[in-house]
């Protein structure tokens, strides 16, 4: 009886075995998958950088060095009815770094930046409201968190209203002197923390707050808010003040700075156990890099315009299509609910390439990262379009910049489509490895993203630079 027994678990420790060893295989091909699979993105995304780096930089040249000469007059900048009713009434927008999601917020309509550019343009309708929403964001409980990851995305918004606001005197006027410093340090705290997270030689998959779920070459959705930060803060500060706060910097000071402040959010960051050794910051910052203070890429703040050519040409280089597999899709998702065979512009180069994308898990087509990658490149526009730098004679004066911005026209008028109730009608969304929602611009969508509000900023800066816009 005991050789039975004993011959009955010695069957079934082998059948155990076995069935470990299957289980073992099979967990060992889905990460021998994985893996591939993100090697075959990262290789998509690396043998573009180069060629785009290259466009980029050179566009200083067609241009000839760019500089401030003549900000754009406000009152071309203004709102329309619809936005700034829309801005009037929406949620304001606020910070907390323990909100779950990891964007830092749960408002991500876009209405800051419609009061502040209604204010610039001279419009006085939303100035009270802009008043309390800057005051909001600049309580200690409520303010940015300027990480230097994927939060820049939601947080560009805040920094776009920060430079309007300069720039708007009855509104910058109406602050006061405590206020206006404050501002001040958000946009420090924005710059160090993204030139640190995109600066060559110095830039590693770490966040200020120690984060390491971000990359500067990841996604556009990713990339646009990073590299767009840094477009927005040099502008605020102006090249040689961006310059010499990087080669000044002091992380101790610093730090002490948000704590005689009391920026209890920004302290959250720059004092996070996980973040980076103090040293190691202030070394990278101050670090010169081929004799400049900072570069991405190669390409310095200096030629802001390659800058922004750099990520909006990244954005806008997927070939337009239906979907993935020549429009099939993915096992039913990757493509607008309808009208595939009336989508137009297929086989052009424009669309976004979040919709022929990559992710961790594969293959990424997806309207909603599309949607996160498109409306921070028209804040960055916003803020080079005032400024005086991108103008419809810039645009000309450089083939690749001009290529890239009719690409910015032809992506924009595809992600509309596709997600328009009465033409695509609406687009099934696939990430991470499975079919998703079905992004369509209904009444939530609208009203949680700001799109008509969007919209509307994107067609004002298309007819400042005599370019093509969008109707819906």
């Amino acid at each position: 009886m005991d050789t039975l027994k004993k011959r009955g678990i010695n069957k079934l420790r082998w059948v155990g075995g076995i069935c470990a060893a299957c289980f073992l295989l099979c967990v060992l091909a889905i990460a021998s998958r994985r893996l591939d699979l993100r090697i075959q993105g990262h290789f998509e995304r690396a043998k573009s950088i180069g060629e785009i780096a290259r466009e980029s930089d050179a566009i200083s040249d067609e241009v000839g060095k760019v500089g401030v000469s003549q900000r754009a007059i406000p009152g071309q900048f203004c709102p329309n009815e619809t936005s700034i009713s829309f801005a009037k009434s929406s949620r304001l927008v606020w910070f907390n770094p323990s909100l779950s999601g990891g964007a830092h917020t749960w408002v991500f309509n876009g209405a800051e930046v419609i009061k502040a550019l209604t204010a610039y343009c001279g419009d006085v309708r939303l100035d009270s409201e802009l008043l309390t929403q800057l005051r909001i964001v600049l309580n200690r409980n409520n303010g940015p968190t300027a990480t230097g990851g994927y939060q820049d995305q939601k947080q560009l918004g805040a920094a776009l209203m920060f430079l309007l606001v300069k720039r708007t005197p009855r509104i910058w006027s109406e602050l006061s002197d405590s206020e206006r410093s404050l501002i001040d340090l958000n946009m420090e705290a924005f710059m160090y923390s993204s030139v640190f997270t995109t600066k060559d030689e110095v830039a590693a998959s770490m966040g200020m707050n120690g984060d390491s779920n971000l990359n500067r070459d990841w996604n556009p959705n990713y990339q646009n808010g990073m590299v767009g930060m840094v477009v927005i803060s040099a502008l605020y500060w102006g090249f040689a003040e961006f310059e010499s706060k990087l080669a000044n910097y002091r992380d101790l000071e610093f730090v002490d700075r948000l704590r005689a402040n009391h920026m209890t959010n920004l302290l959250a960051t720059y004092m996070d156990p996980r973040r980076p050794d103090a040293d190691k910051i202030q070394s990278g910052l101050r670090k010169l890099v081929n004799g400049t203070v900072y570069s991405f890429h190669g390409i310095t703040e200096r030629n802001i315009l390659g800058l922004f050519n750099y990520i909006a040409s990244r954005t806008f280089s997927a070939i337009v299509a239906c979907g993935p597999n020549e429009g099939a899709g993915i096992d039913g998702y990757a493509r607008p609910v309808k009208q595939c065979d009336s989508l137009p512009n297929v086989g052009s180069k424009g669309m976004i390439l979040e919709f022929d994308g990559w992710d961790a898990e594969g293959k990424r087509s997806s309207a909603s990262y599309s949607w996160d990658a498109w409306y921070p490149l028209n804040y960055i526009r916003t803020a080079l379009q005032i400024e005086g730098l991108l103008t419809a004679s810039t645009v000309k004066a450089s083939a690749t910049l001009n290529d890239t911005m009719m690409r910015y026209a032809l992506g924009t008028a595809d992600l509309w489509l596709k997600i328009s109730p009465y033409k695509g009608g609406g687009y099934k969304d696939y990430q991470h490895g499975t079919g998703g929602q079905t992004v369509v611009l209904d009444r939530h969508f609208e009203r949680d993203h700001g799109a008509y509000a969007n919209l509307d900023l994107f067609n004002i800066l298309q007819r400042n630079l005599d370019l093509p816009t969008i109707e819906q």
